[in-house]
């Protein structure tokens, strides 16, 4: 619980504690799955790698308006692939396409 409280309220910072909480979390949940803060342990995991996600997604964005096209498509791929926080990910599924279609557009375009 103490990573969890390390949180920053921005992703802008530095977000490890973030990845510790959740590594915690899952610990707790698989070594004491009837234990009275397991509710709690799954709203806090959430909760983290929500912030995970932003964060990806923030950079996505970046890369995105950069026209760096392959490296938005990893940061989305791996939000989709490692948090899998759908909910989360809004219009971003477009974004991904997106970026892939810029890429093979690039990679055609390019070998002309």
């Amino acid at each position: 619980m103490s990573f969890f409280k390390q949180l920053p309220e921005k992703i802008g910072r530095d977000l490890s504690v973030a990845e510790d909480a959740v590594r915690y979390f899952d610990e707790l949940l698989d070594l004491y799955p009837t234990s009275s803060y397991v509710e709690d342990a799954k709203k806090n995991k959430a909760k983290a790698l929500k912030l995970l996600a932003e964060k990806e997604l923030y950079v996505a964005d970046f890369y995105m308006k950069q026209e760096t096209y392959s490296s938005a498509l990893g940061r989305f791929e791996d939000v989709l692939k490692n948090i899998q926080i759908l909910v989360l990910i809004k219009g971003h599924c477009l974004e991904l396409w997106s970026a892939r279609i810029e890429m093979i557009i690039n990679v055609k375009h390019n070998s002309i």
